[in-house]
């Protein structure tokens, strides 16, 4: 009898996805993020800053393009991307408005390679908790994506640091996670960050859930499709 093979297994390895992360996070008005070697000239640098305060604002870093400027009610988020050019250098410094002493200032920093740079991004959306205390908070669900071949990313932030390694939902991978404790006040602020390679077109949404080990808290989260090239 013929063997019938799995057509999933007849598909190539994609093309394009994530070279590295790296995330921090800090008291100060401005947090550096080193990644483990210098970008590749040609990739794209994706970089979530994030604080805990909506009167503080995450300044957009120069030579980069904004994705999503956003302002909930516990918190304010910017989503950014630049294309890697020769010798760009591995440390990425984003800083923040305002001055207050007990804000938090999250970088998430993805590096990806194989991608549409003159078409990058397809689609986003986001969504916070308001004041309200949650264990898991959706990206929001964007439109339907345009392209087959995508790479969805998804971001969370919360206000607690009793950190517990968070789930994601719809096969959303995570790329990286912490925690960081406020030298101000009681509470401290924790991150994640989540990649899905796409092959089919379709509105895109993850749920990120920290409920294992931590208590409720006021939390945002976003997701952002870029086109590969």
């Amino acid at each position: 009898m013929p063997v019938l093979l799995n057509p999933s297994r007849l598909l190539p390895p994609p093309s394009f996805g994530v070279v590295q992360v790296k995330s921090a996070s800090s008291n100060g008005s401005s947090t550096s993020v080193v990644l483990d070697a210098a970008p590749t000239e040609g990739n794209v640098l994706l970089v979530f800053s994030g604080t805990a305060s909506n009167s503080d604002l995450p300044s957009l870093i120069g030579g980069y393009t904004s994705i999503q400027n956003t302002s909930v009610a516990q918190g304010y988020f910017r989503t950014m991307w630049k294309e890697a050019g020769a010798a760009e250098s591995a440390t990425i410094t984003a800083s923040r408005s305002g001055s207050s002493t007990i804000t938090q200032l999250t970088v998430m920093v993805l590096e990806i390679s194989g991608l549409d740079t003159a078409s990058l991004v397809d689609q986003s959306a986001s969504n916070d908790s308001s004041t309200m205390a949650v264990s898991s908070i959706s990206t929001g669900t964007t439109a339907a994506t345009d392209q087959v071949d995508e790479i969805a990313c998804a971001f969370a932030l919360w206000y607690d640091d009793d950190f517990a390694t968070p789930t994601w939902t719809n096969s959303f991978i995570s790329q990286t996670s912490g925690s960081q404790t406020s030298t101000n006040v009681a509470f401290g602020v924790s991150w994640a960050a989540a990649t899905k390679i796409l092959n089919t077109t379709g509105a895109q949404e993850t749920t990120s859930d920290w409920s294992s080990g931590e208590q409720p808290e006021e939390a945002l989260a976003a997701i952002v499709t870029f086109r590969a090239a």
